[in-house]
Parts: structure tokens; C-alpha cells; sequence
């Protein structure tokens, strides 16, 4: 049963699937965020019996070094969690901010509709990190459901957003510091 949840998390990671609307995931979004140190905890304890949460798949981001600043960070994770996809502004989005602060990084996505990734990292003194994806009329299309240092917009794989101007939002929750975002495409 557990080897058939990894398939089932691994083909969702390697596929792109449309996200519905943020207020459809009610469900989830009264569940606890486990932080990724929790998790990483969880997944090598020998009691580790119950699965991880559905939204948060493991994998890419589960074990990566958070201590090595915001732009490292960054493609650390990008080079994990969206190998093949590659950044859609010139450069990542780096900022300082302190707790309650945000930042967006605006992208506009020509043609057809396109598959996207939202990445952000925090440097030393970053707590935790929300993100999301938003188109220009205010629409969330996916949000961060990491408690970390980094945020992963969708922790389930790329989101699949309409043509047209986007934003990925960021905002830091818990601590100060530097921060850097950047949103990938897929080819």
C-alpha cells in the first residue's frame, strides 16, 4: 500500500495538473503544517508508519541544507523540485524583509496556457516563508504548504495557469532576513 502512495505522489510531482481554486482545499488548509524538519524526522524514524500528508510529497525539498543563504537555497531546490523547467524572469527576485513584509515577482505567460513552478528561499534568520500564484484579477491558483524556510508553489507538482500577467507573492511569516523567488516553466 505504501509503495503504491509513492507512485501515486512520484506521478504527481512529474506531472502538471491544474490547481482549483485555493478556497476548494478547505480541507487542508485546517490541517497542521508539519515543518520540514518534522517531516524529514518522520520519514527516517522507525515509527514512521503513517504516511505524509497528501500535499506535501516527499522528495525534492525534504532534506536540503537551509543554512547556505537565500540565492544557493534557491537552486538547490529548483534544481530538485523543477529539473527541466527553466526561469521565467532574467534573475530571481532578491529582497531583504522582515516578518509581515512581501515581495512579488510579476510574470507574464505568452500563448497557451503554461505549466509553472514557484520557488522562494530565505537566507539566515528566515523562519518560514508563504507563497503563492496569482493571476492579475486577484485568483489564487496555488499556494505554499511548507513550514520552512523555502516555499514550493505547488508542493505537488507544477500548476497549470492561462496565459496572461501573474504574480508570485511572497511574504515572510517568521523571521528577517534576505529572500529570493523566481517561477520556472515547463518546456
Amino acid at each position: 500500500m505504501q509503495r503504491i502512495a509513492i507512485l501515486v505522489a512520484t506521478a504527481l510531482v512529474s506531472s502538471c495538473h491544474g490547481t482549483p481554486p485555493a478556497d476548494a482545499h478547505e480541507e487542508t488548509a485546517a490541517a497542521p503544517r508539519p515543518s520540514a524538519s518534522t517531516l524529514a524526522a518522520r520519514r527516517g524514524s522507525a515509527d514512521a508508519a503513517a504516511p505524509l500528508p497528501a500535499y506535501l510529497p516527499d522528495g525534492c525539498w525534504s532534506d536540503v541544507a537551509t543554512d547556505a543563504g537565500a540565492g544557493p537555497l534557491l537552486g538547490t531546490i529548483a534544481k530538485r523540485c523543477a529539473p527541466g523547467m527553466q526561469p521565467i524572469a532574467e534573475q530571481p527576485l532578491s529582497r531583504r524583509l522582515s516578518a509581515g513584509k512581501q515581495a512579488e515577482l510579476p510574470f507574464k505567460l505568452d500563448g497557451a496556457p503554461s505549466c509553472v513552478r514557484a520557488i522562494a528561499a530565505g537566507g539566515p534568520g528566515v523562519g518560514d516563508l508563504e507563497l503563492s500564484l496569482v493571476d492579475s484579477a486577484g485568483h489564487v491558483y496555488g499556494t505554499d504548504a511548507l513550514e520552512a524556510p523555502f516555499a514550493l508553489v505547488d508542493s505537488a507538482g507544477p500548476v497549470c495557469l492561462p496565459a496572461g500577467r501573474h504574480r508570485a507573492r511572497l511574504r515572510l511569516r517568521r523571521g528577517e532576513g534576505r529572500v529570493a523567488v523566481d517561477v520556472y516553466r515547463a518546456k
